[in-house]
């Protein structure tokens, strides 16, 4: 994870750390066991709401091919055919 002197004093660097941190601990489920990630925080993280920040972060892993759209809540879900051979 990096927190550049951009995003502010030390203080708040440590802060968008931990709040990254913690975002972090949320989505790595969702992550490849072989992933490796570097997170750059921008100055906006500063002042960023925590719901936005997990947004931004999952919509950035989407964007990397390592984690699925989130289902969305009452959203229509379209039965798939799939193909699958089960013989030993």
């Amino acid at each position: 994870m990096i927190v550049s002197k951009a995003v502010g004093s030390a203080v708040v660097r440590h802060r968008v750390a931990r709040r990254l941190r913690h975002m972090c601990a949320k989505v790595v489920g969702e992550l490849p066991a072989e992933a490796d990630i570097v997170i750059r925080a921008l100055p906006g993280a500063a002042t960023a709401e925590s719901d936005e920040l997990l947004r931004q972060l999952r919509s950035g892993l989407r964007k990397l091919g390592v984690a699925e759209a989130p289902a969305r809540t009452g959203a229509r879900v379209r039965p798939v055919a799939v193909d699958a051979d089960v013989s030993s």
